[in-house]
């Protein structure tokens, strides 16, 4: 992220952004942390450590270069946006419906809507959350070879 904007971190140093996907109820945990769901601080902590532990383990030395770390939880990115319900990154499910094959195939998961000028441009429309950027992209080169509609003309990121 910093080599596209330096403002990101300090000179010499580069930002890294991870994420996993973790269950909505969590009926037991195979770690040492036992881990329930709740999402307090020590909870966040705990699951953090783990994600950067697996860095480590393909990355040596990688935790030794982390100056300090941002902590996103389920709840706090609830709070942050309404449409990360749960905290989920995929416009609320990653159920088998919506995966792969599942999804509408390209040209037919289309980012109009019946609103003349609307599209869709969020982790909901096609081909879904997981591909960063893609939702937006569809939208953006579906309204660049519309026919203009002037002011009435809008790319929306909505559910």
């Amino acid at each position: 992220m910093t080599t596209a904007d330096a403002s990101r971190s300090p000179a010499g140093t580069e930002s890294a952004w991870a994420y996993t996907h973790v269950p909505h109820r969590i009926k037991g945990d195979a770690g040492d942390d036992s881990l329930t769901g709740a999402w307090d601080k020590g909870e966040q902590e705990a699951m953090a450590d783990r994600v950067e532990a697996q860095v480590e383990r393909y990355a040596p030395g990688f935790r030794s270069r982390i100056r300090s770390r941002r902590i996103l939880a389920p709840p706090t990115l609830e709070s942050m946006n309404a449409n990360l319900h749960g905290g989920a990154i995929n416009g609320g499910t990653t159920a088998m419906h919506q995966q792969l094959i599942f999804r509408p195939l390209p040209g037919t998961g289309r980012p109009e809507t019946p609103v003349k000028g609307l599209y869709l441009a969020s982790a909901g429309a096609h081909p879904g959350g997981g591909v960063h950027g893609a939702p937006g992209a569809n939208a953006a080169q579906a309204r660049s070879t519309a026919a203009p509609w002037g002011a009435r003309s809008a790319v929306r990121s909505a559910l």
